[in-house]
């Protein structure tokens, strides 16, 4: 989650097993830790956490044991129900998987599925049905609109987002290595890009009326896929087949800087009082 500290998120905190506790907090001087990730210590997470972010990324390296689920499907929802914008990936979709109709409805939910997991959801939710290979982007909008417009970001060598009502690509040019941890770099960068877009939704009021359909979590999902890739891109051109993650994370202050340059980005105030909360308003 330094992730969202190099893209400009003031504070960056990381929920975990007691036991990975102190490892991460020797990872970087910028996460802030709290090592108690058990299913009963909801009332402790929410009060000294959950009530001081404004965006929640819930998934990478949470690990899949089956006593976490009813954990992470509480928090996911209950927090969504006030408005705050969630991002679920890697084993957070296991987790909700066990219980779509949970997250039915809940319009301000991101989920980030590979392919191989994109499957799996739609598997579920169709009860077996297999999807047709040539209409990916007919599968994702269909599963948008089956689960009443949670987007969905569908990641591959083309990023399909959909919120069951419109379907975006992203095909810009990335690496030609896939690296492991790249699906973690697009949910911290959909993090952040979700915060900044709620923060400015009445740019999208304004937009919408001149004849624009495009909510503000599609923009943020299709902001996210196009600086994860740019990055991947810059990684590889200077790693090549060495590329590891991280040094996606290292290119993103410049990708960014490229891509939605300062001078046209208006500050607005963060719940923390971020002074690096500027949304970028040249998204494509």
């Amino acid at each position: 989650l330094t992730i969202c500290c190099f893209q400009g998120a003031d504070l960056s905190f990381v929920i975990c097993a007691p036991e990975a506790g102190q490892a991460i907090k020797a990872y970087s001087p910028e996460l802030i830790v709290f090592p108690v990730l058990t299913q009963d210590a909801f009332a402790e997470v929410q009060e000294e956490v959950l009530s001081r972010v404004d965006v929640i990324i819930i998934g990478p390296g949470i690990g899949r044991r089956a006593e976490l689920v009813p954990f992470i499907l509480r928090i996911v929802c209950e927090m969504a129900r006030t408005g705050m914008p969630i991002v679920v990936d890697a084993d957070g979709l296991n987790a909700v998987m066990t219980n779509l109709d949970a997250i039915r409805g809940l319009k301000n939910i991101v989920m980030t599925p590979n392919a191989t997991e994109f499957d799996r959801l739609f598997k579920a939710e169709f009860e077996g049905r297999v999807i047709v290979t040539e209409d990916t982007l007919g599968a994702v909008k269909l599963l948008a609109a089956k689960l009443q417009n949670v987007t969905i970001v569908r990641k591959g060598p083309t990023d399909i987002i959909s919120d069951g009502i419109h379907v975006l690509e992203c095909a810009e040019p990335c690496s030609l290595r896939r690296c492991g941890g790249q699906g973690d770099v697009l949910s911290g960068v959909l993090g952040t890009f979700l915060h900044w877009t709620k923060r400015n939704s009445e740019l999208f009021v304004e937009s919408n009326s001149g004849g624009a359909q495009y909510t503000p979590t599609l923009v943020a999902a299709y902001g996210a896929c196009r600086l994860t890739r740019e990055s991947s891109r810059c990684a590889f051109e200077r790693h090549r087949r060495g590329m590891v993650a991280s040094d996606m994370v290292r290119e993103i202050p410049q990708c960014f800087a490229r891509l939605f340059p300062d001078s046209q980005a208006p500050s607005t105030s963060s719940r923390s009082g971020s002074g690096g909360d500027v949304w970028p308003s040249t998204l494509p």
